[in-house]
């Protein structure tokens, strides 16, 4: 995860962040956090944040067929008969 992604209640090396607050330290932005133990960290924005993974409440992005909108266009071919085009739909979606 980095720094940018952090959010209270994240957990980082099995610290819960409890409060966090960005600001600017010696021309470079931070991301300064304090856990439920009472102590604190600073990690840069644009960087990991190490004892952390990667998010998954995050989409995981467009999915489709790979081979564009021609390939699995709605409309009817030249001699294709209605079931050839439903299963030629049927082949072009693709499961995440």
């Amino acid at each position: 995860m980095f720094a940018e992604q952090l959010r209270a209640g994240a957990l980082v090396y099995g610290r819960r962040i409890v409060r966090m607050s960005r600001g600017l330290m010696n021309g470079r932005r931070w991301v300064f956090v304090r856990f439920c133990d009472g102590s604190q960290a600073e990690y840069l924005i644009g960087k990991r944040v190490p004892g952390t993974g990667p998010r998954t409440d995050l989409p995981a992005g467009p999915v489709g067929s790979g081979r564009g909108q021609k390939s699995t266009g709605a409309g009817r071919r030249d001699g294709e008969s209605a079931g050839d085009r439903h299963s030629r739909l049927i082949d072009g979606f693709v499961y995440a």
